[in-house]
């Protein structure tokens, strides 16, 4: 389906750029006009590392997607963090991932940002948002914020009475490794073990959070908490995947043999990040440019 729609539509001209930062994925017709919409997306550093390039195929048939959902000129930034010659550390990448979302935002100062990540990288984005707001309005926050199966690190390292014999109904991940992976996250300790109503207030995106997570994940009711907490501040759609695990959306692509399987969650992605922010485009909006969202998939279905 994606691929007759994309003859019609010309969004087969997704072409990827690599730069010192990481990979840019944008049209290759229009690679120097300024995106009106930008997905900062942060590799799953606890599967993959740091390196980019395992996502290429995937934030491309996104790409091509976000091309058919009203959006003038869409691009996806693919973050690529050198690795730490002490291993990994937390504040390592906190403070690296900072640094390039700084330069990214102020080279695009009119674009909509939405920040999106999976596993540790959706908690690194929840310790950025925090931060971003901590530095008193000097940081641009996002838009909007994507997250797949975060790990609440601080829920992990307060809670004493989680069983390392937990059933997980078949994901990959064990408790006992998590609570390892929360140790080395000793930085988390201090990103609110109750969420500072304060910076939180100011710190939620405008655009709103969607956090998305399988049935099936062995940290579901701390990931289900991470979303009570959450949706207190501000707008916040909770998306659960029935038979999903651990950084569904990713494994699926990688694994499921029928196309429309692989790409079952780029669709969805595409619809959720439209809904959040096509609003806002001048493009969208503007008779004259006449730009319309194309509803490929119905995202609300049973089968999501």
């Amino acid at each position: 389906l994606r691929q007759f729609l994309q003859c019609h539509n010309g969004t087969d001209m997704s072409q990827f750029q690599e730069q010192s930062d990481g990979v840019w994925i944008r049209k290759s017709f229009r690679l120097k006009d300024e995106p009106d919409l930008i997905i900062f997306f942060i590799p799953n550093i606890l599967l993959f590392g740091a390196e980019p390039y395992i996502y290429i195929e995937y934030l491309t048939t996104l790409h091509g997607l976000l091309m058919m959902q009203g959006f003038d000129n869409p691009a996806i930034f693919l973050t690529s963090v050198e690795r730490n010659s002490d291993g990994w550390n937390y504040d390592y990448y906190l403070k690296k991932l900072t640094h390039i979302w700084n330069k990214i935002t102020n080279l695009y100062p009119n674009a909509k940002f939405v920040l999106a990540g999976s596993s540790i990288s959706a908690t690194l984005i929840v310790s950025m948002i925090e931060q971003f707001a901590s530095e008193g309005g000097q940081i641009e926050k996002p838009y909007g914020a994507v997250l797949n199966s975060p790990i609440p690190t601080w829920l992990l390292n307060n809670t004493e009475n989680i069983s390392v014999s937990r059933n997980s109904k078949g994901d990959f991940v064990s408790i006992s490794f998590l609570k390892k992976l929360s140790a080395i996250c000793s930085s988390e300790k201090k990103v609110s073990k109750e969420f500072r109503d304060i910076i939180w207030e100011d710190a939620f995106p405008d655009g709103g959070i969607v956090i998305s997570y399988g049935d099936c994940e062995t940290l579901l009711p701390e990931i289900k908490r991470l979303a009570s907490k959450l949706g207190k501040f501000g707008r916040l759609k909770s998306l659960e995947r029935k038979g999903g695990i651990h950084c569904w959306p990713m494994i699926s692509f990688l694994t499921e043999d029928a196309q429309d399987e692989k790409e079952d969650s780029c669709f969805v992605m595409a619809g959720i990040i439209a809904r959040m922010v096509v609003w806002q485009m001048p493009a969208y909006l503007s008779p004259n440019l006449a730009r319309s969202s194309m509803n490929v998939l119905t995202i609300d279905d049973v089968h999501i």
